[in-house]
Formats: C-alpha cells, structure tokens, sequence
C-alpha cells in the first residue's frame, strides 16, 4: 500500500461540542497518534475528539457520567461487542445485535465520532469499509468481560457463551496494581478531588440542607 503524508489545512473548534475538526489534505487511512496534553486524543478521518471536562457535566463530575453519555445507550455495548467478536460489516452488526438498521447508524457513526470505533477497509485493497475498535474501544474489553460475568450470575438463566483463558474457562477477580492485592469492597475509598464537593455531594447544596433539616 502506498503511504502518502496528510498535511493539516485548517483547525477548527465547535462551539458547544468536545470536538475539534482538522480539515487535511487528503482522507487518511489511519489513526494518527496525536497528543493533547498528557492524554492522547482520538482521530478518525479528520475528527479528534477531546476528552471532556467533567465539570460541564449535570450532577456530580464524574467519569462514569461522562462515560455513560459516550455508551451507556441501549446499542452502543452490543455494536462494541460484535466488533470485539470479529464482525466489523454493518450486515454483521445488524444481524447480531437485532437493532434496527436507522438506529444502528446513528449509533455508529456517534461511536465513530467519539473516538471509539474507526472506518477503515475489511482487508488491504478492499471497497468496503468495517468498523474497527480504536485503542480508546479496546479499552472496553475489560468492562464487556466484567458485564458478561455479571450477567451470567445475575441476568439470565443459563449462560449462553463463555469466554475460555489458555485452556480453562476464565474467571475474573481484581488485583491492585500497586500492592498486587485482591481488591475487596471493604478496602476501597472514594474521594472527590474536585473542588467544592465530598461524597456526599455538593457542599453547598449540602449544607443548606443541613441548615433547613436543622
């Protein structure tokens, strides 16, 4: 495959949206590996999105509200599966996920857009296009196991799939990086490090709630 040089024309912000266009000199076939302070941004055909400030979201400036907003809908975590599977055409996804076919695309082009999944060919020199994770979708593969072990307990009556380690069935537990100890619920704090708010909420909010129950 040929390689070519992509030049960057023009940059431009959108108001009222984490999104930063770059008008380039031709459409690029691959992620470019920019960085946007110390966190690396995501690129697909010319879009790069930037992570968002917390503090615009409603309630509590949370990475989780920010996450959800991005695939927290009813199709996001199955497109993400069947890519995670290995189904990359529309066909495929439709298929698999059951969703209807004008819903699946806006639901892909949004994942697109925010930098988790990209458009590239199925197979060097190919017409058509798949839906490929980014690094920022492969990240994903933790929370879709720990999903699907949840469902298996919780959600259905018999697992309908499992997912295997070398030559045993995989099992999930989580270690701390740091001492290498089993993460139990009862060792684990939460602190807000946002200023103005504790883990009870806003701190002047609550505080005039303790002044009015008071």
């Amino acid at each position: 495959m040929q390689s070519r040089s992509y030049g960057v024309t023009e940059l431009r912000s959108h108001e009222g949206c984490n999104r930063v266009s770059v008008r380039l000199a031709s459409r690029p076939a691959a992620r470019f590996g920019i960085q946007t302070g110390t966190r690396p941004a995501a690129w697909q055909y010319g879009v790069m999105v930037v992570p968002r400030d917390p503090l615009t979201l409603g309630g509590r400036p949370c990475a989780i509200a920010a996450s959800v907003q991005l695939v927290g809908d009813r199709w996001s975590m199955l497109v993400i599966r069947e890519v995670m599977f290995g189904n990359h055409q529309f066909s495929q996804i439709a298929r698999n996920t059951g969703a209807p076919r004008d819903r699946l695309t806006a639901r892909l082009r949004s994942l697109v857009e925010a930098g988790i999944l990209e458009r590239r060919p199925v197979r060097e020199g190919a017409r058509h296009e798949g839906y490929y994770l980014t690094e920022a979708g492969q990240d994903l593969h933790h929370v879709l196991r720990t999903l699907l072990a949840w469902g298996d307990k919780w959600a259905v009556t018999t697992p309908p799939l499992r997912l295997t380690h070398h030559d045993h069935p995989l099992e999930l537990e989580s270690h701390c990086a740091t001492c290498g100890e089993k993460v139990d619920d009862a060792d684990v704090t939460e602190e807000m490090l946002t200023q103005g708010w504790d883990m009870r909420g806003r701190l002047d909010e609550v505080l005039t709630e303790v002044r009015t129950e008071g």
